[in-house]
């Protein structure tokens, strides 16, 4: 690995967030700082991809 490449290697954790009125899959994968966030959000969380969100209910992301 070169110099410059290591420097944009950036180190990913999970967050847990609980879900609120209005939020989506979709809003919630948005905030997730990877390619694919959907699919993985879905992965992540053991969901379908028509599957609601429940308000209350705690997901887990992906953030830096």
């Amino acid at each position: 690995m070169q110099p410059d490449e290591a420097r944009r290697i950036r180190p990913l954790k999970l967050q847990i967030v609980t879900a609120q009125r209005g939020d989506t899959a979709q809003t919630l994968a948005a905030r997730m700082p990877i390619d694919r966030a959907l699919e993985k959000f879905l992965l992540l969380n053991g969901l379908d991809r028509n599957a609601a969100l429940k308000v209350g209910e705690r997901y887990k992301i992906v953030v830096e």
